[in-house]
């Protein structure tokens, strides 16, 4: 497996904005992130998180896979078991990433355990869950799911939502398909 290095982002990120020939302060007032936050992404001393990543990407006019990586990949892609790129947070969960188009797709599907979800969500886009093993819940203010094997939960991810595992089964994992594409 292949880990995305992260730091990289800042770098992608800094080129792109200097082609669109924007400044820190132009990309903070788009973003609403401060120019000293940006810059520490930039310089690769804070890695940003998928919210700000995806705001970023808006900011700049281009899809989040152009700040992780620059190369496209063939028409067809094939992820044999055990295989797929692994994208670790500081703070976050493991994805391991199982089917992605880089800047040509319209999605990107990652298993996710369900031990590693964490507590609150916001993203740009929408999500679909397939659970694969155990159990985990979604709320959504007063709307609470509960899914476990099987179940499927599609929806549009910008609202606020909450999730976490229902048992502590450490061979529990979850599909989720993000659109648009992460990376």
């Amino acid at each position: 497996m292949v880990d995305i290095e992260l730091t990289a982002v800042g770098r992608n990120m800094a080129r792109i904005r200097a082609e669109r020939g924007q400044r820190l302060s132009d990309l903070a007032e788009l973003t609403g992130y401060t120019t000293s936050h940006l810059s520490q992404i930039e310089r690769g001393s804070s890695i940003p998180s998928l919210t700000a990543l995806a705001m970023v990407a808006m900011a700049l006019d281009v899809e989040m896979t152009a700040l992780l990586d620059s190369s496209t990949g063939p028409l067809v892609h094939v992820t044999r078991a055990g295989e797929g790129r692994e994208l670790r947070t500081p703070d976050g969960p493991l994805w391991r990433v199982v089917g992605s188009h880089g800047t040509e797709g319209a999605f990107t599907a990652v298993i996710l355990r369900t031990s590693d979800v964490p507590a609150r969500y916001r993203h740009f886009g929408e999500r679909f869950i397939l659970m694969l093993r155990g159990s985990v819940f979604i709320s959504f203010g007063e709307h609470h799911h509960h899914l476990t094997s099987g179940d499927t939960l599609h929806y549009s991810a910008h609202e606020p939502h909450e999730a976490g595992a229902q048992t502590d089964d450490p061979l529990g994992r979850m599909l989720v398909i993000a659109s648009p594409a992460l990376f």
